[in-house]
């Protein structure tokens, strides 16, 4: 998909907002970043019990230079 960078593409790119990326990536012609949130980190330590501060810390560093996201979900708890 053109206009999306994927983190895990990008070597040492493993922290959205880190060292400026996201700012490099918008003005390198990029709209959008195809984020992986791990589910077991979500909801891993009981059952309806929601521990949301990773996607609350990098969820404003990608949207604040104007890139959008698509988020996915992925390794649910074990």
């Amino acid at each position: 998909m053109k206009g999306v960078i994927d983190f895990a593409d990008v070597p040492g790119a493993t922290t959205p907002g880190k060292a400026g990326f996201n700012v490099e990536a918008r003005d390198g012609g990029f709209k959008w970043v195809k984020q992986r949130f791990e589910w077991r980190n979500i909801e891993g330590r009981a059952n309806g019990n929601f521990e949301w501060n990773e996607p609350d810390r990098i969820l404003p560093a990608i949207e604040r230079p104007g890139l959008k996201v698509v988020a996915r979900i992925d390794n649910q708890p074990q």
